[in-house]
């Protein structure tokens, strides 16, 4: 029954192979939590991105670009006023 509302299992997984279209997603997932008044961000499963990227320049390839791409929004968006970190890295990467 959880499966039922997994959203990889409704939607799939999707990839933005491109930097400028990445630099874009992470502009409008970013935005609204500053409106919000949310002052950082917490990002798991970054270690899957290894695995999506063979025909995309390869795992290291993609994983390079989304995270330039995540902490260049993330150090634009979010900046931590009490000393706490404004971007926690969890489960971050594959070990290959």
């Amino acid at each position: 029954p959880i499966l039922a509302w997994d959203s990889v299992s409704l939607f799939g997984v999707g990839l933005v192979p491109d930097e400028k279209d990445l630099a874009t997603f992470y502009d409008r997932l970013h935005s609204p939590l500053i409106v919000a008044g949310v002052d950082g961000v917490k990002v798991d499963v970054q270690s899957g991105l290894a695995s999506l990227g063979g025909s995309n320049g390869g795992g290291s390839r993609i994983a390079r670009m989304y995270v330039k791409a995540l902490e260049n929004s993330v150090s634009a968006r979010f900046t931590p006023e009490k000393g706490g970190p404004s971007c926690i890295n969890c489960m971050c990467h594959s070990t290959e």
